[in-house]
């Protein structure tokens, strides 16, 4: 009896895994955590169940896809199994199994897309690199001449500080940075105090204020 509840656990697993994920975004952070197998079957019943993601998410989606590719090449083998399996959003898994991860990132660009396409990428791998692609954009939330920049700079510092207290990892990689006393770090040794909810305000107070002078 106990093997057969183990059995049926295991084939399962993806199922149960799904049921509790609200959205793909629950499934990329669990297997940031657990860097679960379960991924490959969850991941396709994900995408055979939604069939109305926007342009911006199948993109992110990819992104993750990618980097997951990239980092654990037997994952990838199981995808490409299994592909006969997936009946919908098919061009996403095509892509993501056809693009380098180091081409991909050539594409890169400026906007708070690419904050979400960074942390996507952080999650499969738990890979620093994208740590550090979002430090570089929470450098433009002093920009007050560029909407776009402003709104990729506070975007990323949102994110950072947000993430900063929900992931060890995270927190010890700025932690580090913040301890290193390099004065090109300066500019984030407020991430672990700021006030969330303060922060918001402020940013629409900016916006605001930059639209009445005409600038945004």
């Amino acid at each position: 009896m106990k093997n057969l509840f183990i059995l049926l656990f295991i084939l399962l697993a993806p199922y149960i895994i799904w049921a509790q994920a609200e959205d793909y975004y629950s499934l990329q952070t669990f297997y940031y955590k657990n860097k679960d197998i379960t991924i490959v079957d969850s991941s396709i019943i994900f995408l055979n169940q939604n069939t109305s993601m926007d342009e911006k998410s199948q993109f992110k989606l990819a992104a993750f896809l990618i980097a997951l590719f990239d980092d654990q090449p037997l994952i990838k083998k199981a995808f490409k199994e299994k592909e006969s399996l997936i009946e919908k959003n098919e061009r996403i898994i095509r892509y993501a199994l056809e693009m380098d991860k180091d081409a991909f990132l050539l594409s890169k660009q400026i906007n708070p897309t690419w904050n979400d396409v960074y942390w996507n990428m952080f999650f499969a791998t738990g890979n620093n690199e994208y740590l550090d692609l979002l430090i570089e954009n929470i450098k433009y939330n002093d920009e007050r001449t560029d909407l776009n920049k402003y709104l990729t700079g506070a975007s990323a510092k949102w994110s950072m500080s947000s993430n900063i207290h929900q992931h060890d990892q995270v927190s010890l990689y700025i932690q580090s940075l913040i301890d290193s006393k390099d004065e090109s770090y300066k500019f984030i040794n407020d991430l672990f105090e700021l006030d969330l909810n303060e922060f918001k305000e402020e940013t629409e107070n900016i916006i605001r204020e930059q639209r009445e002078k005409g600038i945004w």
